[in-house]
């Protein structure tokens, strides 16, 4: 629910031609001050997992990327893809046995 809200502000931001990244941030600082206290507090603890597991996620892609194509890009096109969603996939799939683990708990 918490990215679709984001992404719905960054959609209607793009929509009228302003700035998807200063809405992504306005709509993170209005949930964060309004919505904080109405989650319970499981839900906060499994959204702040969630959001860490993502942006690690993020950041491991992007450096897998950026590090293949500083190498040769004309040999890594081809298959920085498949590496990329290889990645994403193992590290998805651990994240969701570790969610699990801890919530089974």
């Amino acid at each position: 629910m918490v990215g679709m809200i984001a992404y719905l502000s960054y959609l209607v931001a793009e929509h009228f031609g302003c700035s998807g990244i200063v809405a992504i941030f306005t709509c993170a600082v209005v949930m964060s001050h309004y919505a904080l206290y109405n989650v319970p507090r499981e839900m906060r603890k499994a959204t702040r997992h969630t959001a860490e597991v993502f942006s690690y996620m993020c950041e491991g892609a992007i450096f897998l990327y950026v590090g293949l194509d500083t190498i040769d890009p004309v040999t890594w096109q081809v298959c920085i893809s498949a590496l990329c969603i290889s990645y994403l996939l193992f590290v998805w799939l651990f994240a969701v046995c570790l969610c699990t683990a801890r919530h089974s708990r």
